[in-house]
């Protein structure tokens, strides 16, 4: 077994299957977002590039349709969570 390879596999890096940054963040649960660009970047890092790649434009877009949002659900760190899963979250502390 190569763990690197099936780290990368599970962490949906290799097999990009999702189209939209609210999919890859629900997935996930949360991804931190100290680093705002970083958390960007690895969003668009595990979508599809179909029907085209992933911007930062549309990663935006998804913060500001508010279909993801940046709170503190986790050890007051800032993460993005998809809209769906804040409440369930918030409510864990």
């Amino acid at each position: 077994m190569d763990i690197g390879l099936t780290r990368l596999a599970n962490q949906r890096i290799i097999d990009r299957p999702f189209s939209e940054p609210a999919e890859v963040v629900a997935w996930l649960g949360a991804l931190q977002a100290q680093d705002y660009l970083g958390a960007l970047w690895s969003i668009g890092l595990r979508m599809a590039d179909r029907p085209q790649p992933p911007t930062e434009a549309l990663i935006e877009q998804a913060i500001a349709d508010r279909t993801i949002v940046r709170t503190w659900p986790m050890r007051g760190t800032l993460h993005l969570v998809a809209a769906a899963d804040v409440r369930w979250l918030l409510a864990l502390l």
